[in-house]
């Protein structure tokens, strides 16, 4: 794989852990929305002006991929904050991908969950906005079927990160890295139904 990578939300656990196993082979571009010393972008706010800044910042013919690793799960989580991360976001992702990659060969590849096919009670916006975006790569997909973009919908199962308390039978972020570096390694022209990747011995509506 030739190429640079965009990764955004670059301070959350499965892109810290991408990071560190990858940085060495790939040429990476790190965007987040915090104050983070390790991104080259900090205190992105996905706004139409920080994304023009962005491609002012970058060379645009030498991107490959685009990774978004954007994810806001809580409990007690505010109906607007989630619909901003777990799906505007991605939108404005997709906006500024297509606006400036079309006639590339580009593969975007963004982190929903299995919780856009499976209601989660615990977050019910969470499950509501990673559905949303879900269902939209799925459109993007066939829209732009016979264009240079690639669209990836990796739907994640339940992963054990430092933010959990209780540890329990979850997905190993590494794991995950691989998988993404397996996808991004392939050729633009391949594509997927959404990947399902989630801990065996969980259950789900179709498992």
């Amino acid at each position: 794989m030739t190429g640079k990578i965009i990764i955004f939300g670059s301070s959350s656990a499965i892109a810290k852990n991408f990071i560190k196993n990858f940085k060495n082979k790939k040429n990476l571009i790190l965007v987040s929305s915090k104050n983070n010393g390790g991104a080259q972008f900090h205190n992105f706010d996905y706004s139409d002006e920080n994304f023009l800044l962005l491609k002012k910042k970058i060379n645009i013919k030498k991107i490959s991929h685009i990774i978004n690793f954007c994810g806001y799960f809580n409990i007690k989580s505010s109906k607007k904050i989630s619909e901003f991360i777990n799906f505007t976001v991605a939108k404005n992702i997709f906006k500024f991908a297509i606006s400036n990659f079309k006639e590339r060969k580009i593969r975007i590849i963004t982190i929903t969950s299995m919780d856009s096919v499976n209601a989660n009670t615990r977050d019910i916006n969470y499950s509501l906005y990673k559905s949303l975006t879900s269902k939209l790569i799925k459109n993007l997909q066939l829209k732009y079927k016979k264009s240079n973009l690639q669209f990836d919908d990796l739907q994640l199962g339940a992963i054990n990160t430092k933010m959990r308390k209780k540890k329990m039978d979850g997905l190993n972020t590494t794991e995950v890295s691989k998988l993404i570096s397996f996808l991004i390694d392939l050729n633009h022209s391949t594509t997927f139904l959404p990947i399902k990747m989630f801990p065996k011995k969980k259950n789900y509506i179709e498992y």
